[in-house]
């Protein structure tokens, strides 16, 4: 990618919402999340940077930014008191930085009908790559933080 950050090679993770009742009743609370971690304009935002690292296709973003569209705007206000109720498996993350982010792949595997340890098995692996990466000098990663102003693309999204 152009922008310097890294995409993995692997198809993403999450590829498709079937419409299933649960599946868009969870889908409608994680777009709920993203309101109020990130603002109406920094969630999608943040489902841009989840395609990028291939935790969901480009399906799944445009389905996830039009119901992000479709909440009230009350829903879509970045709330600095908000703290994302973690599993045990990511409890360690609460309170940092990335205590959202982790709060959002929890969806994505609930939405996956998959287990999320199996899944941080995966990104501890690749997350020591990029580690190893950043000490020689070559990874940067641009990683949108909770209640952070969205850079706007080319289409003004």
């Amino acid at each position: 990618m152009s922008d310097g950050r890294v995409r993995r090679d692997a198809s993403p993770y999450l590829t498709s919402l079937d419409g299933s009742a649960a599946e868009r009743v969870t889908a409608m609370e994680w777009g709920r999340h993203l309101g109020r971690a990130f603002g109406a304009s920094g969630a999608i935002s943040a489902l841009r940077y989840y395609e990028e690292v291939g935790w969901v296709s480009e399906a799944v973003k445009e389905t996830m930014a039009d119901y992000v569209r479709g909440l009230p705007l009350d829903a879509l206000e970045s709330d600095p008191e908000y703290e994302p109720e973690l599993s045990s498996e990511l409890d360690d993350l609460g309170d940092s930085p990335f205590d959202a982010h982790a709060k959002s792949l929890e969806y994505v595997a609930a939405i996956a009908n998959d287990n999320i340890t199996h899944q941080l098995a995966t990104i501890s692996g690749s997350a020591a790559a990029r580690e190893a990466a950043a000490a020689a000098g070559e990874f940067e990663e641009d990683i949108p933080e909770p209640a952070q102003a969205a850079a706007r693309d080319e289409d003004e999204e």
